[in-house]
């Protein structure tokens, strides 16, 4: 089956629409939009960074992933970055594409903290794994 990627315009349109949200601080695009294997009925994955003291509300997101879904021409999934789904954002940030950052110190530490919470879960789990084992 046939793969495609994004345009390039699309994709900087849709830095433009994130980054003009103000508590939008990163976005990853991710799956098949970021590897450039999209087949024709692929959505578009993206994983947004937002700012600590805020959440984006329910009609934010709905609206950001109708705007976007303009932009791209298919269905967007927006999801959101942050510390309670661990594995969702260690996987956002190490196999999926930056798209959009608004200061690159915010998205370094909040990589580099997550990776860390990752790293730690996994050595707890190794020691659970192994009494399980035993």
């Amino acid at each position: 089956m046939a793969t495609e990627s994004l345009h390039q315009d699309a994709v900087r349109q849709a830095r433009e629409i994130l980054l003009s949200h103000p508590d939008v601080e990163a976005a990853y695009l991710l799956g098949s939009a970021a590897e450039d294997r999209l087949r024709r009925d692929s959505d578009v994955d993206i994983a947004i960074l937002v700012r600590r003291s805020s959440a984006v509300s329910v009609e934010d997101r709905l609206a950001l992933m109708a705007t976007l879904g303009t932009i791209f021409g298919r269905p967007v999934d927006l999801g959101l970055l942050d510390t309670r789904n661990l594995v969702y954002a260690k996987e956002a940030i190490s196999r999926g594409r930056l798209i959009a950052e608004r200061d690159h110190t915010v998205t370094a530490t909040f990589a580099m903290y997550v990776l860390s919470m990752y790293a730690t879960l996994q050595e707890a789990r190794r020691e659970v794994l192994r009494a399980y084992a035993a």
